[in-house]
């Protein structure tokens, strides 16, 4: 976020430590964000996360079982293996375009 203070407690911590306490800070927040108005959290190329965003799924599907988040994950899924297990979702798979429907979308 950009914000910084001189000799606070997050620039005293280790880079682990800093990068755990983010993480643990953002289930709640995107808990309070829900509390306002449902959420909508768009993960684009999820198919090119990494591992820490990976580990940090589950955690973050578990935090928000009970808020109304909806994650809408867009990802090529040749050769990605979700872990969704027990999870609601939903795929949908999108085709290429038609002749007539790509001069629709021209039109």
């Amino acid at each position: 976020m950009g914000l910084h203070w001189p000799a606070s407690l997050y620039e005293e911590l280790d880079a682990k430590i800093r990068h755990e306490n983010t993480l643990s800070a953002l289930v709640p927040l995107f808990q309070a964000e829900s509390r306002q108005q449902p959420l909508i959290l768009l993960w684009e190329d999820s198919h090119w996360s990494d591992e820490d965003s990976i580990s940090f799924t589950p955690r973050l599907l578990k935090g928000l079982a009970a808020y109304p988040v909806a994650i809408l994950a867009i990802a090529r899924l040749e050769g990605v293996e979700l872990s969704l297990k027990g999870q609601i979702f939903q795929e949908i798979e999108l085709t290429g375009l038609t002749r007539t429907s790509l001069a629709a979308q021209v039109e």
